[in-house]
């Protein structure tokens, strides 16, 4: 299992070689895919987003914002309106561990992020890992990893 594994890690670990060596356009592709796919959300509505081609422009018309900016909108996210910060349905609401303001903060979780962004990351660092620690066994015995701050 552990050589099946060392091969597979070694493909993702070209390809995160690769995006170091020239992250501009793989960081561009996204946030297209990004503004395309969340362009007929209530959010992507208001910001244009169906307009917006490049990074200067998005960063001219999109305004940065503070959680407590769209506190409203995930409110509306948690009580089943759909479409309102991004297309995907959200399954789930996260709860931040650590805030700036003594509240906690429900942080919307898609399928697709957990497939495409959160468990994609997940196998990336046991890539690098693997990269970096050549005697590294990860999935010998059993492990535990925790996230977040004790």
């Amino acid at each position: 299992m552990d050589y099946i594994l060392r091969q597979y890690f070694k493909i993702r670990q070209k390809r995160i070689q690769k995006v170091a060596l020239k992250p501009l356009p793989f960081q561009q592709a996204i946030l297209r895919s990004i503004l395309d796919f969340n362009k007929n959300c209530l959010y992507g509505q208001s910001y244009d987003f169906i307009n917006l081609k490049s990074y200067q422009t998005f960063q001219s018309k999109v305004p940065l914002v503070q959680y407590e900016d769209i506190v409203d909108h995930v409110n509306d996210m948690m009580q089943g309106v759909p479409s309102v910060l991004c297309s995907n349905k959200v399954n789930w609401f996260a709860k931040s561990s650590g805030t700036s303001n003594d509240r906690s903060k429900f942080i919307p979780v898609t399928i697709d992020y957990l497939k495409h962004g959160h468990l994609k990351c997940a196998w990336d660092a046991a890539s690098i890992i693997y990269h970096e620690d050549p005697s590294a066994k990860l999935f010998k015995d059993r492990s535990l990893i925790m996230g977040g701050s004790l």
